[in-house]
């Protein structure tokens, strides 16, 4: 669940406590907040068959392998992109920490050279 759907989950059980602290029934139906969808839908709970089965896509799970002027040249589409740098000394992954050319850093936050 992304941020937002938390926030919303937790302004609607404050506001529960509330009612319920001043005096009125909150009747919740939980089946009425949630959608669910049979086909590959992104951020879309999935919908199970009778006998617990659905259909997903593939996940690439790989992880690219890259030198450090690769990396320094490189802008990542987002922030959290992994890289394993594979000349830096020592070798390690690296994450993105922002969408210009070179925002890379170790998982701890030191630099990736």
């Amino acid at each position: 669940m992304n941020q937002g759907g938390r926030l919303k989950y937790i302004v609607l059980i404050v506001s529960m406590l509330t009612l319920a602290a001043i005096g009125y029934t909150v009747t919740v139906n939980p089946a009425s907040m949630v959608t669910a969808d049979s086909a590959n839908t992104a951020l879309t709970i999935v919908y199970r068959d009778s006998n617990g089965a659905f259909s997903a896509g593939a996940i690439d799970t790989a992880v690219k392998s890259e030198t450090i002027a690769q990396l320094l040249a490189e802008a990542p589409a987002s922030v959290g992109v992994e890289r394993y740098c594979n000349n830096c000394s020592p070798l390690k992954m690296v994450v993105s920490t922002g969408t210009a050319a070179g925002n890379w850093a170790d998982p701890a936050g030191a630099a990736f050279k």
